[in-house]
């Protein structure tokens, strides 16, 4: 998927979940429907400005790599949590090819069926200082998770 179809997308994804507000999961972050995305690589959040890359867009991608600021992210599922399809997802961050960090994010979709928009995002502090944010949004059926550092 080319890069300016991942921005078309996101900015849809965006435009979409804004006009959803009236039924947000209530444990969500609505910071993140206010990003503006400036081009492939960077975004606007809160006057601030993160570089940021995709995970997935659209149908959710349970499993993948990417690279992204010297860093290599990769995730996949570790087991299936639930009877209703439930995921455990471990994300793995390496840099130069050594593991730094990791996190879980559990992947739920019964649960976020009941919503319009769900948001979860989660920070990770690096040893030298670095914090990457990964944002979780699900939107109308949709799925739109990025992961983001700050400029």
């Amino acid at each position: 998927m080319s890069s300016m179809r991942n921005t078309g997308e996101i900015i849809a994804f965006l435009e979409d979940i804004k006009a959803c507000r009236e039924n947000i999961a209530p444990w969500s972050n609505t910071t993140y429907i206010n990003m503006t995305i400036l081009n492939e690589t960077m975004l606007e959040l809160n006057s601030n400005t993160y570089r940021y890359s995709v995970l997935t867009v659209g149908n959710a991608s349970l499993s993948g790599a990417i690279d992204f600021d010297g860093y290599q992210i990769e995730w996949n599922v570790s087991e299936n949590v639930t009877t209703t399809g439930g995921q455990r997802i471990e994300f793995k961050i390496y840099k130069s090819g050594k593991p730094v960090d990791s996190l879980v994010y559990y992947y739920i979709p019964f649960e976020l069926s009941f919503y319009c928009v769900s948001i979860r995002a989660r920070s990770i502090k690096l040893s030298n200082g670095d914090l990457l944010t990964f944002v979780f949004m699900h939107g109308k059926g949709k799925e739109l998770w990025l992961v983001l550092k700050e400029s």
